[in-house]
C-alpha cells in the first residue's frame, strides 16, 4: 500500500504503468488530497487522478463517499489483490445517511425522471440535491457508486432508461468520470450532463468555494436538472 498526495502522484504515471500495472501487481495507492484542496493552494488540486489513472490497463479506481465507507473501500481494494487506486479529500463528508446503500443502489425514487451520479464526497450533494429536487415535483434517483472506474454495466442500463443524467466529479471534465460514461453510453433518449471542473488552472480558495463556482453543489445540481429538463 502506497500513500500520496494525488498531485505528486502524477509524477509516477511511468512507474505505475510499468512497475503495476502491466504486472498486474496488488498494490493499493491511496490518493489524499483528492479533487480541490482549498488552503494547499493551487499546486495541489487533485484534479486529474480520474482522467489519468482510467487509462492505466488492469486499475481500479475507487472513490470513498465520506467516513462510513471509507474503512469498507480500503478493505476491498486490500483483498482484490490487483492495482487500485482510492481517491480521497482532504476533508471527508459528513452528514452522509445514517446507512448507506449497496454499492450500486437507485436511491430518493425508483422510476425517475433524472439521475444523479456524484463521485466520492459528491454522492451527499447529489442526494441532498434529489431530496430538494423531490420537494419540486421532479423524481431523481441518486446511484451509489463508489467504484467509479472500471464503469459498470448496470449504471448504464439504469442510465439508459432516464430522459437526463447528471454527473457530478471533482475532477477536470476532460477524461473523468462524465467522459467515461459518454463514451459507453449509445445514442438515444437520454441527455447527459457533467458538472466538473473545466480546462484551465483552478485558483486558490476555499473547497466549498471552489465546489460552488463549479456548480458542484446542492444548489448547482439542482439548478443544472431544472435547466435540462425539458
Amino acid at each position: 500500500m502506497v500513500a500520496v498526495y494525488s498531485t505528486f502522484m502524477q509524477r509516477a504515471y511511468d512507474q505505475a504503468l510499468h512497475d503495476v500495472c502491466l504486472q498486474k501487481l496488488p498494490v493499493v495507492v491511496c490518493l489524499d488530497r483528492a479533487g480541490v484542496v482549498g488552503e494547499d493552494g493551487e499546486t495541489h488540486h487533485g484534479l486529474y487522478d480520474l482522467s489519468y489513472l482510467r487509462t492505466l490497463p488492469n486499475m481500479t479506481i475507487l472513490a470513498p463517499s465520506g467516513e462510513q465507507d471509507m474503512l469498507p473501500l480500503l478493505e476491498k481494494a486490500l483483498c482484490l489483490g490487483a492495482p487500485v487506486a482510492l481517491r480521497y479529500p482532504r476533508d471527508c463528508a459528513r452528514d452522509l445517511p445514517k446507512q448507506l446503500p449497496v454499492h450500486g443502489t437507485l436511491l430518493i425514487d425508483e422510476e425517475p425522471d433524472c439521475l444523479l451520479v456524484g463521485v466520492g464526497p459528491l454522492f451527499l450533494e447529489c442526494y441532498q440535491a434529489a431530496s430538494r429536487l423531490k420537494r419540486q415535483g421532479v423524481r431523481a434517483g441518486v446511484w451509489y457508486c463508489p467504484k467509479v472506474w472500471p464503469l459498470e454495466d448496470e449504471l448504464l442500463r439504469v442510465a439508459m432508461r432516464v430522459k437526463l443524467v447528471v454527473t457530478a466529479e471533482d475532477n477536470i471534465l476532460a477524461g473523468g468520470f462524465g467522459a467515461s460514461l459518454a463514451e459507453r453510453m449509445p445514442a438515444g433518449n437520454t441527455k447527459l450532463v457533467r458538472l466538473g471542473f473545466a480546462d484551465g488552472c483552478v485558483s486558490h480558495a476555499h473547497r466549498n468555494v471552489l465546489l460552488s463556482r463549479a456548480g458542484l453543489t446542492a444548489e448547482g445540481i439542482v439548478a443544472a436538472v431544472i435547466h435540462a429538463l425539458p
